[in-house]
């Protein structure tokens, strides 16, 4: 009788701590606003996670296999981290999905990304949706399910390997650039909104790199109505280079650099 009230009493407190935990995490996904959901903590999930961690703390894991939401918290003990199947419109609510920016579909198989994706973009029509594709004949109908970029794994990495091989340098230096603990350096991007300050402006009024200290990259512009690409990239731009309403700066620097420009852009 002893052992017995023993085992219950453990059963019962380990099921109090999962309430509990569960009732904290919904709490504070309920604060969440432009939030981003990352369906699947996999071994890709993961990595999203921890690169998001990096960034910011306002994501969302939705995962279903226990196990893999035990490895994930060993990682990233601090995630948000929701037990349930991501293909039901009732989880993607609760973590979320109504007031969340976007969402990344990373799931084991390409049918579970697929159902997702009709499910979010039926959801919410201006969600940002990510998806990861494993057979190349998945990824024109996961844009027309909603997505909008789809990754391949196998596309890109064939792209890496042979860029490894033709241009070994400059992989490094973006890998040492952009992942490296001690240089932190980041590629960030910024909109430009209607009211701010550097509007008509051109970037040697504003004076970027010496006032901020990072190193633009491009500017993504929007092209007139009758044009037959939606945008248009200037990479390297001159100093000529005019700032209009939308356009999207695209710099490399420090966090605390980029948090600079983002005031600036837009106070």
């Amino acid at each position: 009788g002893f052992w017995f009230a023993n085992l219950t009493s453990l059963i019962v407190e380990m099921d109090l701590q999962d309430a509990l935990r569960r009732r904290r995490t919904m709490k504070e996904i309920a604060k969440m606003k432009n939030h981003i959901i990352v369906c699947g903590a996999g071994r890709t999930g993961r990595q999203v996670a921890e690169e998001l961690e990096t960034m910011t703390d306002q994501y969302v894991v939705i995962e279903r296999d226990p196990k893999q939401i035990e490895e994930l918290r060993e990682f990233l003990p601090d995630a948000h981290v929701l037990e349930g199947d991501a293909t039901h419109d009732s989880v993607l609510f609760e973590a979320g999905l109504l007031e969340a920016e976007g969402l990344i579909a990373c799931l084991s198989s390409d049918t579970d990304n697929l159902f997702v994706c009709l499910s979010a973009r039926d959801q919410k029509s201006d969600l940002e949706i990510v998806a990861r594709a494993y057979e190349e004949e998945t990824v024109p109908k996961l844009y027309r399910a909603g997505a909008n970029h789809v990754v391949s794994p196998n596309a890109s990495g064939a792209i890496r390997m042979a860029s490894y091989m033709l241009r070994p340098v400059v992989v490094s230096f973006l890998d040492v650039a952009t992942r490296s603990p001690d240089l932190t350096l980041r590629m960030e991007q910024e909109a430009v909104s209607a009211s701010s300050p550097l509007v008509g402006k051109t970037l040697v009024d504003i004076k970027l790199p010496q006032y901020t200290g990072l190193i633009v990259i491009g500017i993504r512009k929007k092209n007139p109505p009758d044009a037959e690409e939606e945008f248009t990239y200037v990479f390297n731009p001159q100093a000529d280079t005019q700032v209009d309403p939308g356009d999207i700066m695209i710099v490399l620097g420090k966090p605390d650099q980029i948090d600079k420009l983002r005031k600036f852009v837009n106070p």
